[in-house]
């Protein structure tokens, strides 16, 4: 097991110094990088790391979302999770003992303060396995 970690190490090390140059650009993120890098990478924008707190929230299925993923948040949710337009938003059944068996994940489409419920659209409703009878617990991501 010595002789294995000893190979092991070395060939890391010699990979590294040798081809370090010629890892090409794409795939520079699966390697050597830092958190806030691999971050934006994810989101595509840079990532909201202000500390937030979780909320709970009625849901309604909206069929006027064009973006599969677009969550409408009320602005008295969008303030507690300290959440902008384009961050990303993890919904669940407001039962923890579900342990996500009934959830989703979202991008923050509109932050608006004429709704009292948290707007999804019903593909996001299905695959979540959502009922319109419970609450959600609303967390943000990034």
């Amino acid at each position: 097991m010595a002789v294995c970690t000893f190979v092991g190490v070395l060939g890391t090390w010699a990979g590294t110094f040798f081809l370090g140059e010629r890892i090409r650009e794409d795939q520079r993120l699966l390697s050597i990088s830092n958190l806030r890098e691999l971050m934006t990478g994810f989101k595509g924008s840079d990532p909201n790391l202000d500390p937030s707190q979780t909320a709970l929230a009625s849901i309604e299925v909206r069929s006027d979302l064009a973006d599969l993923d677009a969550v409408i948040l009320p602005e008295e949710v969008a303030s507690t999770l300290k959440v902008r337009i384009g961050d990303l938003v993890y919904l669940a059944d407001e039962r923890r003992w579900l342990g996500g068996l009934r959830s989703a994940h979202g991008k923050v489409g509109e932050i608006s303060a004429d709704v009292r419920r948290v707007g999804i659209p019903e593909a996001m409703f299905a695959s979540g396995r959502f009922g319109l009878e419970r609450k959600v617990r609303v967390e943000k991501i990034l």
